[in-house]
């Protein structure tokens, strides 16, 4: 599925952003000052690749003239946790497939889903569904006689359904339909195929700007213990996706020693990225992407003087130079770290 509208209201300066929609590719273009960063950093929180992300405080995020009169309304129960984004995603033909292969094809009465996140930081769906359609479509489905069938579908809800199957005899065509059906009673056909078979296609946004550029070199046992204890720091994301795009295991990193071994598996990380970088970067076709792993020195830059360190550097073959990832034009520091993100997810980004 795709995002292809949203809206935001009473965050930061946006009052009310009216619907703004989205194609491919959106570039929201204004004064400074005029919102722009606001409408992302909202829309970001909708759906966050970073699961620790996402989170709206009101006492920093409501405007802040009516954020005392806001706070109060909301304590005393007057009025409830203000809708802060709402996201329009149009469903494609393989979301539709998911639930058609459960439901249907006429389960689903619109193929757009809309998500909304509120102060308090719930969410809700919006997804239009057919129960009636749904249900006839499960039992018309099962392999069970014509009579059985016409008396199942007299059945005016899921709980009508259950209470007729529970009478039947327990085969094992039965019991799968009788299965299906409980899971679906706590709510309705309509929330299971959310919540069961299109929550997780919704697509995850990557808010990205100066804050997520890498330095190009980090301790080892230090990454490690912030991955570890989920204290990742915004520019370790950057390279760990680097890494791992490399097909390199951070903690086998560890085992710093120079055998051939190690040698060829910088190398071969090496080469895959570089293979993959320069299709995207036309401004010079003669770099190398470099890692290397070495013991921490004493006038290695702070926190990175015991244990071992990884670098990243960029070989250009014209110059005979190698320089530090980190220490390269800000364009290419920008896009070597905002790429690894357009490989793995939707994105929203900050130009």
């Amino acid at each position: 599925m795709k995002l292809s509208a949203f809206e935001v209201n009473e965050f930061r300066s946006v009052w009310n952003s009216n619907l703004c929609e989205t194609e491919d590719i959106t570039c929201l273009v204004g004064k400074n000052e005029a919102g722009k960063t606001t409408l992302l950093k909202a829309l970001y929180n909708l759906s966050p690749i970073l699961t620790n992300n996402g989170s709206f405080d009101p006492v920093n995020d409501y405007p802040r003239r009516e954020a005392s009169e806001y706070q109060d309304a909301v304590e005393q129960g007057s009025r409830r946790p203000a809708e802060v984004v709402k996201g329009y995603y149009k469903l494609e033909d393989d979301d539709i497939a998911v639930v058609a292969r459960v439901f249907g094809n006429v389960a689903l009465t619109s193929d757009v889903l809309t998500l909304t996140k509120y102060y308090d930081n719930s969410m809700t769906y919006t997804l239009s569904f057919d129960e009636g359609a749904a249900r006839k479509y499960v039992i018309e489905s099962c392999n069970l006689t014509d009579t059985v069938k016409a008396d199942l579908t007299e059945a005016a809800s899921w709980d009508d359904l259950n209470k007729k199957l529970a009478g039947l005899e327990q085969t094992d065509e039965v019991a799968g339909l009788q299965e299906l059906v409980e899971s679906i009673i706590p709510q309705t056909a309509g929330y299971y195929a959310f919540n069961s078979l299109l929550d997780s296609r919704v697509p995850k946004f990557l808010y990205f700007d100066e804050y997520y550029q890498m330095r190009g070199h980090e301790n080892i046992q230090a990454l490690i213990k912030r991955r570890d204890s989920g204290d990742l720091l915004p520019f370790d994301h950057p390279l760990l996706g680097l890494i791992n795009l490399a097909r390199l295991n951070l903690d086998d990193l560890l085992n710093a020693q120079r055998t051939i071994e190690l040698v060829n598996r910088l190398e071969g990380a090496s080469n895959i990225l570089t293979r993959q970088i320069l299709k995207y970067w036309s401004q010079n076709k003669h770099l190398q992407m470099k890692f290397d792993i070495r013991d921490a020195r004493p006038e290695d830059p702070e926190g990175m003087q015991s244990g071992h360190n990884i670098w990243g550097r960029v070989y250009d073959q014209v110059h005979w130079a190698t320089t530090e990832l980190g220490s390269r034009s800000k364009g290419f520091v920008w896009f070597f770290s905002f790429w690894h993100g357009m490989k793995t997810s939707s994105v929203t980004t900050q130009m």
